[in-house]
């Protein structure tokens, strides 16, 4: 049973402003519900009214613009997996929503969720990490822009201030740029990482410049690994460096044991993942 004190379901900033000014209680911002619903059933989250941001326009965006793409926060994972210039302009992207729990789930969750659940796992986040992406934060004040890789600050902690909600993400378009992500859970389907690597780079004349290496589920945040990136910029990997680039992130990561995995396990496959990421920047 989910303890709700309230329901609001703003259609305009405005009254989503008066509804969070006007908060005596908790209140949570929310739209596809797939992280929230299991665990106020759990008794995770204290009673509080729910405002859904669904119907607010400006967060249903998705928009192919000549220097970048602004992806809404309400768009789902289905969404970016069945917009054709979407697998198109940024792959990565759309296989790591594509690779989200269940079709249902991809339905319903949405992107703004994935990030605000700040999961050190969570697969869209990881490949906007990598892709230089950017939050758009909107309040009655204004709007902010913050680097998604600063964003979130611990294991459900981000940078989001009161009266703030998530409008949107920002992703440059850069020509010739190629991105790549993997995931390694227990099965193909329905999983949460065990670990996962985003990696993009510019490839010219076979070297790798400007590279991201982003790794998930084995650190409180998404982290890069900047020893790893540095090692291959403006490299052509050859077996002798990939295995270098596998010690590097191997040594880099700070995984845990949890009921998904151990940490040994982790690192090891942090490594071996990384590679093969990079390898697959190579085509």
């Amino acid at each position: 049973m989910i303890d709700l004190l309230g329901y609001v379901a703003p259609a305009s900033y405005d009254e989503l402003w008066d509804v969070l000014d006007a908060a005596d209680t908790p209140v949570v911002v929310c739209a596809g519900c797939t992280d929230l619903i299991p665990k106020a059933r759990a008794g995770l989250i204290k009673p509080a009214v729910w405002i859904d941001v669904r119907r607010l326009a400006p967060l249903r965006g998705l928009v192919l613009e000549p220097d970048r793409v602004v992806i809404g926060a309400s768009v789902t994972h289905h969404e970016v997996v069945t917009t054709p210039w979407i697998a198109r302009e940024i792959p990565a992207l759309a296989a790591a929503c594509g690779s989200v729990g269940s079709r249902q789930i991809r339905t319903r969750g949405t992107l703004g969720g994935n990030a605000a659940n700040a999961s050190p796992s969570a697969d869209a986040l990881l490949a906007l990490n990598a892709l230089d992406a950017e939050v758009v934060l909107r309040s009655r004040a204004g709007s902010r822009q913050v680097p998604l890789t600063s964003f979130c600050t611990g294991p459900g902690a981000t940078v989001l201030g009161r009266g703030e909600v998530i409008e949107s993400f920002v992703v440059p378009r850069r020509l010739g740029r190629k991105a790549v992500f993997l995931k390694l859970g227990p099965r193909q389907a329905v999983a949460v990482a065990k670990v996962s690597v985003a990696a993009a780079a510019d490839v010219v004349d076979g070297r790798l410049r400007d590279v991201r290496i982003v790794m998930g589920s084995v650190a409180p945040t998404q982290i890069r690994v900047p020893e790893a990136e540095s090692l291959v910029e403006g490299a052509v990997p050859d077996d002798a460096l990939l295995r270098r680039l596998d010690e590097v992130v191997a040594r880099s990561v700070r995984p845990i044991d949890d009921v998904r995995s151990t940490a040994r396990y982790r690192r090891i496959a942090s490594g071996v993942l990384a590679r093969r990421a990079v390898a697959s920047l190579l085509g």
